[in-house]
């Protein structure tokens, strides 16, 4: 006894002492702040550089990146960090390459510096990363686009301490420094310059265009040429809305949101597109049935820039990213009440009502229910006005909650997208099986597992061989307000051999697996997914990849127990992260499920019988089931 006395003392005295040595040290145990989070990562970049003995160290810098990274990411919101933050991570790995004379690493130090200017063109570190793009194409003597960073600071940032270091470098080549003088006497419409709001001309067509788009060509994009925006579309819902501009070729963008201001009475947001002329099949305005978004009003802003204007009735939340094959920029606007459920508040109102119902009378009505669901085969006929249903998709209040309900993530309703479609086989398995019919009959099944565990909201982006676009999938589940989004896929690889079962959510591809997986369903290259970091730097929240991961573990683990049943060789591959464009701007926990390998003639086989997809359907179903209940 005496011998316990004491040890416990000397733990008492062991972790007192190295509390107050922290204590003594600086250590501080509040909650750090964003400036103090870049404060300690510029500490360590700058302890690094003196440092003779690890300035060299590729760890060592990977390290201080990190930490960069980590505010990046960590604080989106707060501009003035993230901004600081993204241009140190390429001003590390600028100073990596200076060690490393790596290729990839310059590369990296250009990403970074070139999402400065995309994300914060009125930051004033955006001239500065123009330079130092100019410095570090120059040393990949890439001298085209380094010159093209010197006339972007001359064109945008005629008030920074960059421009007269571009303009007396530009001098010493007089042939360059007059085309770039050039461009900037064509750029007629005014830009975003020292943090001053840009003004938003009359949307009616240039005169001088109209020779530029009298025929609208049908061919693809030719390297050199204007791009075309072949169509302007919008899914409006009550408060939230995608519009999607679609191009024939891959090309830049610009945006703002401007507020009331003067003779401008209502918020408005243009999206620019340079170097492009309008086709003749776009609409000039599109109305809309949200009652934040007006209309959207599209037309030829300049000889070579197409400009869309969103005429809003506040100011949104705006996303905007890109996709491709075909590309296209997409703008999600979100309003303010879109995440509030209206309906879950009044159905808490009438818990104690439903608590009052004995055991006897639920089961009565469940078995009821059931023999309902039976009958109709319709989850839409189930009826709307049934207490216990609506209830049981919806956060009880008495008893103990889910960790998805403690998070306000309760299920009520849910998107099945069966993927592909229509002119879009997806992949096609040795005998001709097509993906698209797999998928399309899985996730019938699937809809009616979730009626038998009474989920009462389902709905499917398509219930026959019809095309939808990525975009529109995802729309779709935004619209419907969906609490889950499921999209149902199977896998393909080139040799027949590999086989197995996973479950992915939205994030950055950790490897080469993951990163030919996502570019198969994007029907994009490899390549082009390795750029989709930037774009999802800005787009994920990590509420939603949590959430996620957690759903695609209980899917995943649901899915390999039932199917064992008839395929004991079923290969669990878990649970894995990659960016597929269909999971992109979708406002709820959401998951792609890759069922099997139609590319391997046994997994082909077993997609063939209805009773094995049943079982993928009712693992499915019970890994969402067990994601609401736990």
């Amino acid at each position: 006894m005496q011998r316990k006395i004491i040890q416990d003392r000397f733990f008492l005295f062991f972790f007192s002492l190295i509390f107050f040595s922290l204590c003594f040290y600086g250590v501080s145990f509040s909650r750090t702040t964003p400036e103090d989070a870049y404060k300690s990562a510029k500490t360590n970049y700058e302890n690094l550089s003196k440092d003779t003995a690890l300035k060299n160290n590729r760890r060592a810098w990977l390290s201080v990146i990190s930490g960069f990274r980590d505010v990046y990411l960590g604080y989106q919101t707060n501009e003035e960090v993230a901004v600081k933050a993204l241009y140190m991570m390429g001003r590390s790995y600028s100073e990596l390459y200076g060690y490393s004379k790596s290729n990839a690493d310059i590369n990296d130090a250009i990403k970074r510096f070139e999402l400065v200017v995309e994300k914060y063109p009125a930051s004033s570190l955006s001239d500065d990363a123009l330079f130092e793009i100019y410095d570090l194409q120059g040393a990949l003597k890439n001298y085209t686009k380094s010159d093209d960073a010197l006339c972007l600071i001359m064109k945008n940032y005629e008030n920074s301490d960059k421009f007269k270091a571009a303009e007396s470098i530009l001098k010493k080549n007089i042939t360059l420094y007059n085309k770039c003088q050039e461009e900037i006497k064509s750029h007629k419409k005014s830009i975003t310059k020292n943090g001053k709001k840009e003004e938003i001309k009359s949307l009616e067509p240039d005169k001088t265009a109209k020779s530029a788009i009298e025929e609208a060509k049908k061919s693809p994009h030719e390297p050199g040429k204007p791009v075309k925006v072949t169509s302007v579309k919008s899914w409006p819902v009550k408060d939230y809305t995608r519009v999607v501009i679609e191009t024939n070729g891959e090309t830049i963008y610009k945006y703002a949101t401007l507020p009331p201001e003067g003779d401008r009475k209502i918020p408005k947001m243009y999206i620019d597109v340079p170097n492009a002329i309008r086709s003749n099949d776009v609409q000039d305005y599109l109305p809309s049935e949200s009652v934040l978004v007006k209309g959207i009003r599209t037309a030829q802003y300049s000889p070579d820039t197409v400009r869309v204007v969103i005429d809003m009735e506040a100011i949104l939340k705006v996303k905007v990213f890109t996709m491709d094959n075909p590309f296209r920029i997409v703008i999600d606007l979100v309003g303010t009440e879109y995440s509030k459920r209206d309906e879950i508040k009044d159905d808490i109102k009438k818990d104690d009502e439903i608590e009052r119902l004995s055991k006897q009378e639920l089961e009565k009505e469940e078995i009821t229910l059931k023999e309902h669901a039976k009958k109709e085969h319709d989850i839409k006929k189930i009826p709307e006005n049934n207490k216990l249903e609506k209830k049981k998709n919806i956060c009880p209040v008495k008893g103990k909650l889910s960790l998805s309900q403690q998070l306000g993530l309760c299920v009520g309703t849910i998107v099945i997208d069966a993927g592909h479609g229509g002119k879009d086989p997806g992949a096609i398995g040795h005998s001709g099986l097509q993906e698209k019919d797999v998928v399309l009959k899985l996730s019938g099944y699937l809809k009616e597992e979730l009626e038998k565990k009474g989920f009462s909201n389902i709905y499917l982006t398509r219930n026959s061989d019809v095309f939808l676009p990525l975009e529109e999938r995802t729309a779709i589940a935004n619209a419907k307000k969906a609490d889950l989004f499921i999209s149902i896929h199977a896998n393909s690889e080139p040799m027949g051999v590999a086989r197995g079962i996973e479950t992915y959510f939205l994030n950055f591809a950790t490897d080469e697996s993951a990163m030919r997986t996502a570019a198969l369903e994007n029907a994009v290259s490899t390549k082009k997914i390795a750029q989709l970091k930037d774009i999802l730097n800005d787009i994920i929240t990590n509420n939603k990849i949590d959430e996620s991961k957690r759903l695609a573990g209980y899917i995943q683990k649901s899915m390999i127990k039932n199917v064992r049943k008839k395929n004991k060789k079923a290969q669990n591959h878990g649970v894995k992260q990659a960016p597929f464009f269909v999971l992109i701007g979708a406002q709820m926990p959401c998951v792609l499920v890759e069922v099997a390998f139609i590319s391997n003639k046994d997994e082909e086989a077993l997609l063939k019988d209805n009773t094995y997809l049943r079982l993928l359907a009712l693992g499915i179903s019970e890994g969402i089931n067990n994601y609401t209940m736990h």
